[in-house]
C-alpha cells in the first residue's frame, strides 16, 4: 500500500479518536479536526479485551505490568501531577536511562496534555541545567536515587523517583496519595506530543498522536504484526528514546513487549517471543534466537550494521528509524517552538505549506545506494522520488526516513530533459497514470517506458 492520503486514512481508521478529523490532509496538518489521546490509544482501549495481558517486562529490574497496571499507575500519577498543577502543554523531562517509570510517565504526561521530554544522561552537570531550564520542565522522571541526586544538585524542579526513596516522592507514593484516577483529555492530532533530544543536543519535535501513528503503522509493517504478538525489544546502543517510542507505538498495536538484554535465546524461550526489534550493534548476538523467531527487525543505519545472517528461522529485515527525519512540526524546522508556542496548534488553519528542510532530504541520501532524491508536492499528493543504484524491497522502501505524509517511490532510472535536469513533468504524469505523456525535451524517451511498468505496482 502507498502511503498517501488513501493509505493514512486506512491506518488512523485503526485508531480511537474522541473527534473525527475533517481532512486526511490540509496544508501542513495531519487528521485536520481530530482529537483523541497518546494513552488512550496505547492503553485504555485495549482494556476490554487485554487489560490482564502482558503489555510490558523488563528483564533487567524484573518488574512485568498488565494493560491494567500501566492504566492504573499512570492514571493516577496523571490525577495526582494535574492536582499538583501540571497543565496542558507543560514539559515532564524523562532522563536518564529509563525503567518502565519513564513508560508511565509518558504516559501519564500524555493523559492530561503535558509534553513528555526524552533526555538521555549529559556528560555534565552544567549541561543538564542549561537543558532544564531551556525546555522550562515542571517535573523530572528519574528511575534511581543516583538520578535523583544529580538532578537535585542542578535543579530546584520537582523529581520523580521510579523505586522507593528519601530524595523525592515515588512512583509508589503517588499511586497510594493519589486521589483517585483521570480520564485522558482531547489533544489535537497535530499538537507537540514529545521533544527527543538528538546526538547533537538539540529537542526535536514531534506531534503526539501523529507520531503514534506514523511509529506504529512502520513497525507493524516491517514485523508483520497482528494483535498480542510477542516482540522482544533490545537497543542497548540507541538509549531511552527509541526504546520508549517503540514500546509505545508496540502498545498501541496491542503487542506484548519484552526488553531484553543479551540473554537472547533464554528471553526467546522464556517469553515465547515471536519477534525482535534490535539495534545494529546487536544484530549478530540476536542471530541466537534466530531458530525461534519469524522476523527479526534490525532498526538502524545499514551503514553500522554487520551482514545480516542467511540461516536460521527468522526473516531478518532492517529500518530506519522515523525518529530523525519525519514528523516534524511545521514553520519550526522540527525543533522544539518553545513552552506554551504549542498549546493551540491545529486550532487554526495552517499558514503555509511548508516543505520539509533541506536536511531531511540530505539524510535520505546517506542511505546506502541512494543516489538522487527529486520530492515533489501538489494539492493531492506529496511524493519523494528516490533514485536507488539497487532496487530495494518493498518493506526497506517504505522504512526510508522520509517525513510523515511523503510517499517514497524508488526508481533505478530518472526521466531527464536535454538540459541534464529531471524531467519532474514526466514523473508527474506517470504517478497519475495520464494516458498521454509529452516526451518533448526528454533527453531519455526510452527510460518512460520502463517507468510506466515499475509505477503501475505502486
Amino acid at each position: 500500500m502507498a502511503w498517501n492520503e488513501k493509505g493514512w486514512q486506512s491506518a488512523a481508521e485503526g485508531y480511537a479518536w474522541m473527534v473525527p478529523w475533517r481532512y486526511v490532509r490540509d496544508g501542513d496538518g495531519w487528521f485536520v479536526g481530530g482529537y483523541s489521546n497518546v494513552a488512550w490509544n496505547a492503553v485504555d482501549r485495549h482494556l476490554e479485551c487485554m487489560a490482564d495481558h502482558t503489555a510490558v517486562s523488563d528483564r533487567a529490574s524484573g518488574q512485568r505490568f498488565t494493560y491494567r497496571d500501566l492504566y492504573w499507575k499512570s492514571a493516577r500519577l496523571a490525577r495526582w501531577w494535574r492536582d499538583h498543577g501540571l497543565a496542558v502543554g507543560e514539559r515532564v523531562v524523562i532522563y536518564g536511562a529509563g525503567g518502565l517509570t519513564a513508560l508511565v510517565a509518558w504516559l501519564a504526561a500524555a493523559r492530561i496534555g503535558a509534553v513528555a521530554v526524552l533526555m538521555p544522561s549529559t556528560p555534565s552537570s552544567g549541561l543538564l541545567s542549561q537543558r532544564l531550564n531551556e525546555c522550562e520542565a515542571s517535573w523530572v522522571v528519574v528511575e534511581s536515587r543516583e538520578e535523583a541526586l544529580a538532578v537535585g544538585r542542578q535543579t530546584s524542579v520537582p523529581v520523580l523517583v521510579g523505586g522507593q526513596d528519601p530524595v523525592g516522592p515515588s512512583l509508589a507514593d503517588v499511586e497510594e496519595r493519589a486521589a483517585g484516577l483521570i480520564d485522558p483529555v482531547p489533544v489535537e492530532a497535530n499538537a507537540l506530543g514529545v521533544l527527543v533530544y538528538g546526538d547533537d543536543g538539540r529537542p526535536y519535535a514531534y506531534a503526539g498522536l501523529g507520531g503514534l501513528i506514523s511509529w506504529a503503522e512502520s513497525l507493524a509493517l516491517n514485523l508483520d504484526l497482528a494483535g498480542g504478538d510477542r516482540i522482544g525489544v533490545w537497543l542497548s546502543h540507541q538509549g531511552l528514546s527509541h526504546r520508549l517510542i517503540v514500546t509505545l507505538a508496540l502498545l498501541a498495536k496491542g503487542a506484548q513487549v519484552v526488553w531484553m538484554g543479551e540473554d537472547v535465546q533464554l528471553a526467546v524461550r522464556e517469553h515465547g517471543l515471536q519477534k525482535l526489534v534490535v539495534s545494529p550493534c546487536d544484530a549478530r548476538r540476536a542471530a541466537a534466537g534466530a531458530d525461534r523467531l519469524d522476523v527479526i527487525l534490525v532498526l538502524g543505519h545499514s551503514r553500522i550494521t554487520p551482514a545480516l545472517p542467511s540461516d536460521g528461522r527468522a526473516r531478518w529485515r532492517q529500518a530506519i528509524p522515523h525518529i530523525s527525519a519525519g514528523l516534524f512540526l511545521p514553520r519550526e524546522g522540527g525543533m522544539d517552538p518553545g513552552p506554551g508556542q504549542d498549546r493551540t496548534r491545529g486550532s487554526r488553519p495552517p499558514e503555509t505549506t511548508g516543505t520539509p528542510p533541506e536536511s531531511v532530504w540530505d539524510q535520505l541520501l546517506q542511505v546506502p545506494d541512494v543516489e538522487e532524491v527529486y520530492p515533489m508536492e501538489d494539492a493531492d499528493t506529496r511524493i519523494v522520488w528516490v533514485r536507488s543504484g539497487h532496487p530495494l524491497p518493498e518493506p526497506d522502501e517504505r522504512a526510508l526516513p522520509v517525513p510523515f505524509g511523503w510517499t517514497p517511490v524508488v526508481l533505478d532510472a530518472f526521466p531527464e530533459t536535454i538540459e541534464g535536469r529531471v524531467a519532474g513533468q514526466v514523473l508527474a504524469s506517470l504517478w497519475k497514470h495520464d494516458s498521454r505523456i509529452s516526451l518533448d525535451g526528454v533527453a531519455n524517451p526510452a527510460v518512460v517506458e520502463q517507468l510506466v511498468r515499475t509505477l503501475g505496482s505502486h
